[in-house]
């Protein structure tokens, strides 16, 4: 019996999606601080077993996904050609580099990956549902550790930052609110369930940039339903909400939620965000808008921010650190340049474009409706948050931007061969219906 490599492979991409929120588990459980996070091990199974595919099928084979992100791919060519051409011309550390292109990478080919598989819509869902799971241990992790265990101030659960706490929550809860309407009725009970921990846990994270992001993809949400399914949402908002805002002092006052006092406490004009974006800038004009290369910003950090007057700018520098330049945007200028910059927003808005079109055309709109709540999620936080170097980030970019025309083409075009086969067999006289046992073949 052959042995089935490309449904090994499905199964692996499901365990990967699952274990993308479990970046610090071993960490806060075992103490154990390492690189080989478990879902960078799973990646690295992942890359070998497609090597042995590709190997297999004598090459890589360019697929019709595969082709529909290639401005993703010139924004990552283009990286390499500009980091190469400043390890000539400019200070350079190939320390950072190399990091940056084993992170990237591993994010980078699972993209690869799932792109080039073949997957039929159900897969794609699976996978979906494999993330979304994956995310709601995180939210129970975070809801008990509040709730039972009394860990009080912001978290970030299993994630090495609150932000991407805050952005998978969203994320599960765009899913929650997809499929609301669909399962068994214990089913929508479970999931009543897990909007209140998804909910409370994306409270707990305190993202700001999440707020934001939160309220856009409520509003994309409504436009998706009825007025029935609106009016059955918004009472069941009104149940819920006590629920939100959990939480009280010894009198039994409420008090306010992570999410409210992180609103009202800092001042606008407080963020450091400005001051970074206004130093990307800066360096920018200086490389005249070719692009640091990979790693180059958080090396040569100092050099752009040491007259800076923000404090927390100051303090970082102080201890030798760095900061992101929390957008992705802005990343994506002071890395790979103004071209790159223009061929991920491209990229963006192709992978919108071909989304907004599977809307349109398809009467099961389920899975697109969720790929676009993905899109426009990391879309929105990426203006505030860097997450081009979140493995959470490229899960949700790539389940968002995974098309199923390949599994369905691919179908559709063995079901008329053989049709077609069947036909000219019957024409020439050799076998007829009564030979196969009065079934056709198809």
């Amino acid at each position: 019996m052959r042995f089935d490599l490309d449904r090994l492979l499905f199964q692996i991409l499901c365990l990967y999606a699952f274990v993308v929120p479990f970046e610090l588990v071993l960490e806060i459980f075992f103490g154990i601080d390492t690189i080989f996070k478990p879902y960078r091990v799973v990646c690295l199974v992942l890359i070998g077993l497609y090597g042995i595919r590709v190997i297999r099928d004598g090459g890589l084979k360019l697929s019709r996904d595969f082709k529909e992100d290639s401005y993703l791919y010139l924004v990552f060519v283009y990286g390499i050609l500009i980091s190469f051409y400043n390890m000539i011309v400019a200070e350079f550390s190939l320390g950072k580099f190399y990091n940056e292109v084993f992170q990237t990478g591993l994010y980078f080919s699972v993209f690869v990956i799932v792109k080039s598989l073949p997957m039929t819509r159900e897969e794609l869902q699976k996978l979906q549902q494999f993330l979304f799971l994956g995310l709601v241990v995180n939210g129970l992790y975070v809801f008990l550790s509040r709730y039972v265990f009394l860990t009080l101030g912001r978290q970030s659960g299993f994630f090495d930052n609150p932000n991407y706490l805050s952005l998978g929550m969203i994320y599960a809860l765009g899913y929650i609110a997809v499929n609301l309407e669909r399962g068994k009725y214990y089913e929508k009970l479970l999931h009543l369930f897990l909007i209140v921990v998804c909910g409370m846990t994306f409270l707990i994270a305190g993202s700001r940039t999440g707020a934001i992001v939160m309220a856009a993809v409520v509003l994309l949400i409504l436009s998706f339903q009825s007025l029935r399914s609106i009016l059955i949402g918004v009472a069941m908002l009104a149940v819920l909400s006590p629920f939100f805002f959990l939480g009280s002092d010894s009198s039994g006052s409420r008090t306010n939620t992570i999410l409210e006092e992180r609103l009202q406490d800092r001042d606008i004009t407080d963020d450091p965000r400005f001051p970074i974006w206004e130093g990307v800038i800066r360096a920018s004009q200086q490389t005249y808008f070719i692009g640091l290369g990979l790693g180059q910003f958080e090396a040569r950090f100092p050099e752009f921010y040491r007259e800076e007057n923000n404090l927390l700018i100051y303090e970082i520098l102080s201890f030798g650190y760095h900061l992101s330049p929390h957008s992705d945007y802005m990343a994506v200028l002071i890395t790979y340049g103004i071209i790159g910059l223009v061929f991920f927003l491209m990229f963006l808005f192709y992978s919108v474009r071909k989304i907004l079109r599977q809307l349109w055309t398809n009467t099961d709109r389920y899975i697109y409706r969720l790929q676009l709540l993905g899109i426009v999620t990391i879309i929105i936080f990426g203006v505030a948050a860097e997450n081009f170097v979140s493995g959470l980030y490229w899960m949700i970019l790539t389940l968002s931007t995974k098309s199923i025309y390949e599994a369905t083409d691919s179908k559709s075009t063995s079901e008329s061969k053989l049709q077609s086969k069947y036909e000219q067999t019957i024409s020439d006289g050799f076998v007829g219906p009564d030979r196969l046992g009065g079934r056709p073949l198809l």
